[in-house]
């Protein structure tokens, strides 16, 4: 993980990042304390909403972060509660796409009146 700490963008769509869930708890623990990257792209990744849970708590403690594309995964209602608790303590977040994840409309309304530069699509859950 050692890559991950001088580049400032990273995308991993497509990766099925999110079916181990061992690798994925250290993956996210690199995210949490990765001071450079700004930009991360996990979409189409097969993140459960145990995986989101897991992420949400890796970003709330990361300050550089700015755009995370979680499009398309399997977050659900319990992903998306984590990430709405997550971006209560996390102010460097300016763009998160959540479309596609099962993520009940009153949690992406939520997530969206906490955070209101949310990008997100409501009729396409």
């Amino acid at each position: 993980m050692l890559a991950l700490a001088f580049h400032s963008r990273l995308s991993l769509a497509w990766n099925t990042v999110g079916m181990e869930s061992d690798s994925f708890s250290a993956f996210s623990r690199s995210i949490e304390l990765n001071g450079h990257l700004q930009f991360i792209d996990l979409s189409n990744n097969e993140l459960s909403p145990s995986n989101g849970k897991t992420l949400s708590e890796s970003l709330k403690n990361n300050g550089t972060l700015k755009s995370v594309d979680l499009r398309s995964n399997h977050l659900g209602l319990s992903g998306g509660s984590a990430l709405l608790k997550m971006l209560k303590k996390n102010h460097s977040i300016s763009s998160l796409q959540l479309s596609g994840n099962q993520i009940p409309h009153e949690t992406m309304e939520a997530i969206g009146k906490q955070h209101f530069e949310c990008i997100f699509i409501i009729g396409w859950l």
